[in-house]
């Protein structure tokens, strides 16, 4: 479980500095805060603890990276921007393996 958190922290962390550098160019706002969704699902794992937790918290990020995969591929095949393309093609293919090492460790969970 933790080398899933460090795996999914050191993926991220690289493309918000990418995602952060374009959105800067392109002078588009990027959010400060986590919108309801995101405060609900922290609310509730919040109330966890232990195996409970990371069970939810693995259900969660399956959940979330699925929806960001159908966000890249509708991105590639429908921007305008060429930036915006290439930086969901680079993405793409990592979302799709934290998905599957996602469901590799919801396995080892249950």
């Amino acid at each position: 479980m933790k080398q899933f958190g460090a795996r999914l922290a050191s993926d991220h962390t690289k493309s918000s500095k990418d995602m952060k550098k374009l959105a800067a160019q392109w002078r588009v706002p990027l959010p400060t805060a986590p919108d309801g969704k995101e405060r609900a699902e922290l609310a509730q794992m919040a109330r966890l603890q232990g195996a409970a937790f990371d069970k939810q918290y693995v259900k969660t990020e399956i959940s979330d990276h699925k929806t960001d995969i159908s966000d890249a591929k509708k991105e590639i095949s429908s921007s305008s921007n060429q930036q915006v393309i290439n930086e969901a093609r680079k993405d793409l293919p990592v979302l799709q393996a934290h998905v599957k090492l996602a469901e590799q460790t919801q396995s080892q969970l249950c």
